[in-house]
């Protein structure tokens, strides 16, 4: 049988699965723009869409660690709770959405 609240823990889940993974790209593509700034004779040789991997890679760590801060910072979302006021959602689980 279909669990609504189920489905909603669920998608909370996934956004802060989405979260991390997407700030664990952040961070690799940071360590390639270092990795890169240590050693120009390879970044010349990656094509890239700029004209510098560097600049690539910075622009790549910077939207992804974006996405992950709005991802993980969100308040979750749980429209099959009751209506809570904006106090109220203090109370509810970071990782889930469920009520503590």
């Amino acid at each position: 049988m279909y669990d609504i609240a189920s489905h909603w823990r669920l998608v909370n889940r996934a956004g802060r699965i989405f979260g991390i993974f997407s700030a664990l790209v952040g961070i690799a593509f940071v360590y390639v723009a270092f990795q890169y700034s240590a050693d120009p004779v390879i970044a010349a040789k990656v094509p890239s869409a700029s004209g510098s991997a560097i600049t690539d890679a910075i622009s790549v760590a910077i939207f992804a660690l974006i996405v992950s801060v709005c991802f993980l910072s969100v308040n979750p979302y749980r429209p099959d709770l009751r209506k809570m006021s904006k106090g109220d959602s203090q109370r509810l689980s970071w990782w889930s959405g469920d009520p503590r």
